[in-house]
């Protein structure tokens, strides 16, 4: 858990800095790679004393992609909902804690495997979403080029 949180708290403001730079969907993108790459090493990685490097490089790579989630869907959010911003960011930590607590609440009745699973629909729904969001703000942002001055 202190390499997910170092790796956070490392991640965030990179991510802040670069969300203004190359754009949220690409970080996104890379988010969800990162996220992936994770959930991969978990189901092909067989438990090995010698190994032990990897207890602490794949929750440093799921607190670098959750650095960029949690940074670049709170913009997200910010600039989607942005004349009602309060109940926006009041629904986003209602629906993180539900997600918590569902996951909380199947974890110990199902293999991991069947949880990695589960945890890779999630993000790929997740990305689908909200490449659609970026989408629709893109589509409704007023054109600026045809400006007369």
């Amino acid at each position: 858990m202190i390499c997910f949180g170092v790796a956070n708290t490392i991640g965030s403001p990179i991510s802040g800095v670069l969300g203004k730079r190359v754009g949220r969907p690409t970080l996104f993108i890379v988010a969800t790679a990162l996220n992936i790459s994770a959930l991969v090493a978990m189901e092909l990685w067989h438990l090995a004393r010698k190994q032990l490097i990897v207890f602490f490089v794949i929750p440093g790579i799921w607190g670098l992609a959750d650095s960029i989630w949690q940074t670049q869907s709170a913009a997200l959010v910010g600039l989607a909902f942005s004349d009602k911003q309060e109940p926006a960011f009041s629904n986003l930590r209602m629906f993180q804690a539900l997600g918590f607590t569902v996951g909380y609440l199947y974890s110990n009745h199902m293999c991991e495997y069947k949880k990695l699973y589960i945890a890779g629909g999630e993000l790929i729904f997740s990305m689908i979403l909200v490449m659609a969001v970026e989408f629709r703000l893109k589509r409704d942002a007023p054109k600026k080029d045809n400006l007369v001055i």
